[in-house]
């Protein structure tokens, strides 16, 4: 992991940081993503576009994913909270294990982002209009 958030990762309950280094692990060892730390989350980029963004919490990890809007899984909520233009859904990650099925959306998202297949881009009024 990059210092910062390795740094990140030290200051959250074991099991969290457990969970970032998972994630950390699956997009930047596994499949090449970027890294970078701001304050609260760390961002994981491919080719300067945004995969995906961890935000630990007390006792989960929230992964925004870079995935289309309507896509159908129970574990996908809508993240308009963590106003992301491009990553407009999340999985709430609460143990130390990726199971195969938030592994697969992480997978997806970095699909998406590689295959160029990404158009979701929300405009500033939405995150305006929401509040």
């Amino acid at each position: 992991m990059i210092d910062d958030a390795e740094r990140l990762a030290t200051r959250q309950a074991p099991a969290v940081a457990g969970i970032l280094r998972r994630v950390y692990t699956l997009l930047v060892d596994d499949l090449g993503c970027s890294a970078y730390v701001k304050t609260i989350y760390v961002g994981f980029t491919l080719d300067g576009a945004m995969v995906a963004a961890a935000y630990p919490r007390s006792e989960t990890v929230e992964v925004a994913l870079a995935m289309e809007e309507g896509h159908e899984s129970v574990l996908l909520k809508d993240a308009s909270h963590l106003t992301w233009p491009t990553l407009p859904l999340f999985v709430t990650i609460e143990t130390d294990a990726l199971t195969s099925e938030i592994e697969e959306l992480l997978r997806q998202a970095h699909r998406r982002v590689k295959e160029q297949e990404h158009k979701v881009d929300r405009p500033p009024a939405f995150f305006y209009e929401r509040k």
